[in-house]
Protein backbone atom coordinates (compact mmCIF):
# COMPACT_ATOMS: atom_id res chain seq x y z
CA UNK A 1 0.00 0.00 0.00
CA UNK A 2 2.14 2.85 -1.29
CA UNK A 3 -0.31 5.17 -3.05
CA UNK A 4 -0.26 8.49 -1.20
CA UNK A 5 0.42 12.19 -1.28
CA UNK A 6 4.11 11.89 -0.49
CA UNK A 7 5.24 15.51 -0.86
CA UNK A 8 5.53 16.77 2.70
CA UNK A 9 4.94 20.40 1.73
CA UNK A 10 1.72 19.43 -0.07
CA UNK A 11 0.44 17.73 3.08
CA UNK A 12 1.32 20.78 5.13
CA UNK A 13 -0.47 23.13 2.69
CA UNK A 14 -3.61 20.99 2.46
CA UNK A 15 -3.90 18.84 5.58
CA UNK A 16 -7.57 18.06 5.05
CA UNK A 17 -7.26 17.06 1.38
CA UNK A 18 -4.09 15.04 1.86
CA UNK A 19 -5.48 13.34 4.98
CA UNK A 20 -8.48 12.18 2.96
CA UNK A 21 -6.07 10.26 0.73
CA UNK A 22 -3.31 9.33 3.16
CA UNK A 23 -5.49 8.33 6.11
CA UNK A 24 -9.21 7.97 5.38
CA UNK A 25 -9.01 6.33 1.95
CA UNK A 26 -5.93 4.28 2.83
CA UNK A 27 -7.67 2.78 5.85
CA UNK A 28 -10.78 2.06 3.79
CA UNK A 29 -8.70 0.00 1.37
CA UNK A 30 -6.82 -1.81 4.15
CA UNK A 31 -10.10 -2.65 5.90
CA UNK A 32 -11.64 -3.98 2.68
CA UNK A 33 -8.59 -6.16 2.08
CA UNK A 34 -8.74 -7.42 5.67
CA UNK A 35 -12.39 -8.39 5.21
CA UNK A 36 -11.27 -10.55 2.29
CA UNK A 37 -8.59 -12.11 4.50
CA UNK A 38 -5.88 -10.45 2.43
CA UNK A 39 -2.69 -9.43 4.17
CA UNK A 40 -1.17 -6.06 3.32
CA UNK A 41 2.03 -4.06 3.73
CA UNK A 42 1.64 -0.36 4.50
CA UNK A 43 4.55 1.92 3.62
CA UNK A 44 5.14 4.37 6.43
CA UNK A 45 8.01 6.79 7.00
CA UNK A 46 10.80 7.85 9.30
CA UNK A 47 8.86 11.13 9.49
CA UNK A 48 6.79 9.56 12.29
CA UNK A 49 9.73 10.64 14.49
CA UNK A 50 11.04 14.15 15.16
CA UNK A 51 14.64 13.23 14.36
CA UNK A 52 16.01 14.13 17.77
CA UNK A 53 16.81 10.53 18.84
CA UNK A 54 19.60 8.54 17.15
CA UNK A 55 18.47 5.29 15.50
CA UNK A 56 15.01 4.82 17.04
CA UNK A 57 13.77 1.25 16.90
CA UNK A 58 10.26 0.00 16.18
CA UNK A 59 9.19 0.37 19.83
CA UNK A 60 10.26 4.02 20.13
CA UNK A 61 7.40 6.48 20.72
CA UNK A 62 6.31 8.39 17.63
CA UNK A 63 6.53 12.18 17.65
CA UNK A 64 6.02 13.66 14.17
CA UNK A 65 6.70 17.35 13.63
CA UNK A 66 4.95 17.73 10.27
CA UNK A 67 1.56 16.82 8.81
CA UNK A 68 2.89 14.04 6.59
CA UNK A 69 4.39 12.24 9.58
CA UNK A 70 1.22 12.77 11.61
CA UNK A 71 -0.84 11.17 8.86
CA UNK A 72 1.42 8.12 8.80
CA UNK A 73 1.08 7.82 12.57
CA UNK A 74 -2.72 8.01 12.30
CA UNK A 75 -2.75 5.03 9.93
CA UNK A 76 -0.29 3.07 12.07
CA UNK A 77 -2.42 3.64 15.16
CA UNK A 78 -5.60 2.53 13.39
CA UNK A 79 -3.90 -0.63 12.12
CA UNK A 80 -2.82 -1.51 15.66
CA UNK A 81 -6.14 -0.51 17.24
CA UNK A 82 -8.25 -2.49 14.77
CA UNK A 83 -5.79 -5.41 14.64
CA UNK A 84 -5.68 -5.31 10.85
CA UNK A 85 -3.50 -7.96 9.15
CA UNK A 86 -0.99 -5.38 7.99
CA UNK A 87 2.77 -5.07 8.25
CA UNK A 88 3.95 -1.47 8.65
CA UNK A 89 7.21 -0.78 6.83
CA UNK A 90 8.80 2.53 7.85
CA UNK A 91 11.36 3.67 5.30
CA UNK A 92 13.91 6.46 5.16
CA UNK A 93 14.94 8.21 1.91
CA UNK A 94 13.86 5.99 -1.00
CA UNK A 95 15.91 6.35 -4.18
CA UNK A 96 14.79 5.45 -7.69
CA UNK A 97 16.79 2.95 -9.73
CA UNK A 98 17.75 5.63 -12.25
CA UNK A 99 18.96 9.22 -11.79
CA UNK A 100 16.09 11.59 -11.05
CA UNK A 101 15.44 14.82 -9.20
CA UNK A 102 18.13 16.47 -7.10
CA UNK A 103 20.90 13.96 -7.83
CA UNK A 104 20.28 14.07 -11.58
CA UNK A 105 20.41 17.87 -11.46
CA UNK A 106 23.73 17.77 -9.60
CA UNK A 107 25.21 15.34 -12.10
CA UNK A 108 24.13 17.35 -15.13
CA UNK A 109 25.49 20.58 -13.59
CA UNK A 110 28.88 19.04 -12.78
CA UNK A 111 29.04 17.48 -16.22
CA UNK A 112 28.59 20.94 -17.71
CA UNK A 113 31.18 22.49 -15.42
CA UNK A 114 28.66 24.39 -13.30
CA UNK A 115 28.94 24.59 -9.48
CA UNK A 116 26.38 23.00 -7.17
CA UNK A 117 25.41 23.93 -3.60
CA UNK A 118 24.32 20.83 -1.64
CA UNK A 119 23.16 21.27 1.94
CA UNK A 120 25.72 21.00 4.71
CA UNK A 121 23.06 20.77 7.43
CA UNK A 122 20.92 17.97 6.04
CA UNK A 123 21.66 14.25 5.75
CA UNK A 124 20.00 11.19 4.27
CA UNK A 125 19.85 7.49 5.06
CA UNK A 126 19.26 6.15 1.55
CA UNK A 127 17.57 2.92 0.51
CA UNK A 128 16.82 1.78 -3.03
CA UNK A 129 13.28 1.24 -4.26
CA UNK A 130 14.24 -2.36 -5.14
CA UNK A 131 15.26 -3.01 -1.52
CA UNK A 132 11.94 -1.57 -0.35
CA UNK A 133 10.06 -3.82 -2.79
CA UNK A 134 12.09 -6.83 -1.63
CA UNK A 135 11.32 -6.07 2.02
CA UNK A 136 7.62 -5.56 1.29
CA UNK A 137 7.39 -8.89 -0.51
CA UNK A 138 9.19 -10.73 2.27
CA UNK A 139 6.82 -9.22 4.83
CA UNK A 140 3.74 -9.98 2.75
CA UNK A 141 4.58 -13.51 1.65
CA UNK A 142 5.90 -14.25 5.12
CA UNK A 143 2.52 -13.20 6.56
CA UNK A 144 4.20 -10.80 8.96
CA UNK A 145 2.58 -7.99 10.88
CA UNK A 146 3.77 -5.31 13.29
CA UNK A 147 6.21 -2.49 12.58
CA UNK A 148 9.48 -2.81 10.65
CA UNK A 149 12.24 -0.35 9.79
CA UNK A 150 14.29 -0.14 6.60
CA UNK A 151 17.03 2.31 5.66
CA UNK A 152 20.80 2.35 5.28
CA UNK A 153 23.17 1.43 8.09
CA UNK A 154 24.28 5.02 8.57
CA UNK A 155 23.70 8.54 7.25
CA UNK A 156 25.55 10.77 4.83
CA UNK A 157 25.38 14.54 4.44
CA UNK A 158 24.07 15.90 1.16
CA UNK A 159 27.34 17.73 0.59
CA UNK A 160 29.31 14.54 1.20
CA UNK A 161 26.98 12.68 -1.18
CA UNK A 162 27.69 15.28 -3.87
CA UNK A 163 31.43 14.88 -3.41
CA UNK A 164 31.03 11.09 -3.64
CA UNK A 165 29.21 11.53 -6.94
CA UNK A 166 32.00 13.73 -8.27
CA UNK A 167 34.63 11.24 -7.13
CA UNK A 168 32.93 8.21 -8.69
CA UNK A 169 32.26 9.97 -11.98
CA UNK A 170 35.64 11.75 -12.27
CA UNK A 171 33.95 15.12 -12.13
CA UNK A 172 35.50 18.21 -10.47
CA UNK A 173 34.87 18.06 -6.73
CA UNK A 174 36.01 21.69 -6.59
CA UNK A 175 32.60 22.61 -8.03
CA UNK A 176 30.84 21.20 -4.96
CA UNK A 177 30.19 24.24 -2.76
CA UNK A 178 28.35 23.13 0.36
CA UNK A 179 25.88 25.58 1.86
CA UNK A 180 23.78 25.54 5.01
CA UNK A 181 20.06 25.64 4.30
CA UNK A 182 18.03 28.39 5.91
CA UNK A 183 14.62 28.16 7.54
CA UNK A 184 13.17 29.95 4.51
CA UNK A 185 14.64 27.37 2.13
CA UNK A 186 13.68 24.23 4.06
CA UNK A 187 11.75 24.74 7.32
CA UNK A 188 12.88 22.82 10.40
CA UNK A 189 9.72 20.70 10.40
CA UNK A 190 11.05 18.89 7.32
CA UNK A 191 14.59 18.45 8.63
CA UNK A 192 15.84 15.79 11.04
CA UNK A 193 19.03 15.93 13.07
CA UNK A 194 19.18 12.11 13.05
CA UNK A 195 17.84 10.40 9.94
CA UNK A 196 18.90 6.79 10.49
CA UNK A 197 16.49 4.16 11.81
CA UNK A 198 17.48 1.04 13.71
CA UNK A 199 17.05 -1.79 11.18
CA UNK A 200 18.28 -4.66 13.34
CA UNK A 201 14.85 -6.31 13.43
CA UNK A 202 14.43 -6.64 9.67
CA UNK A 203 18.05 -7.70 9.19
CA UNK A 204 17.81 -10.42 11.82
CA UNK A 205 14.28 -11.68 11.14
CA UNK A 206 14.19 -11.45 7.33
CA UNK A 207 17.90 -11.63 6.50
CA UNK A 208 17.64 -8.37 4.60
CA UNK A 209 21.02 -6.68 4.13
CA UNK A 210 21.27 -3.20 5.63
CA UNK A 211 23.93 -1.45 3.58
CA UNK A 212 26.12 1.58 4.32
CA UNK A 213 24.84 4.83 2.84
CA UNK A 214 27.90 5.24 0.61
CA UNK A 215 27.32 1.79 -0.93
CA UNK A 216 23.67 2.59 -1.69
CA UNK A 217 24.58 5.92 -3.29
CA UNK A 218 27.54 4.40 -5.12
CA UNK A 219 25.21 1.91 -6.79
CA UNK A 220 22.95 4.73 -7.96
CA UNK A 221 25.75 7.06 -9.06
CA UNK A 222 27.40 4.28 -11.09
CA UNK A 223 24.38 4.34 -13.42
CA UNK A 224 24.54 8.05 -14.18
CA UNK A 225 26.66 8.04 -17.32
CA UNK A 226 24.82 5.06 -18.84
CA UNK A 227 21.45 6.69 -18.15
CA UNK A 228 22.63 9.98 -19.63
CA UNK A 229 23.99 8.19 -22.71
CA UNK A 230 20.73 6.31 -23.26
CA UNK A 231 18.75 9.53 -22.79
Amino acid sequence: MCAAVTEMQACQRDPQGSRLINVTSTLEVLRCLAEQETRSVFLSSSQVFDGETPEPDEAAPTCPKNEYGAQKVAVEQAIAREKLPVAVLRVTKVLAEQPVGLFKGWFEALLQGRPIQPATNMALSPVTVSDVADAAMRLGFGRRDGIWHLGSRDAIGYDEAARLMAELQDLPASLVHGQALTQAQVPEIYRHRYVTLSCRKIAKSLGLPVRPARDVLGELFSRFRRAAAVG
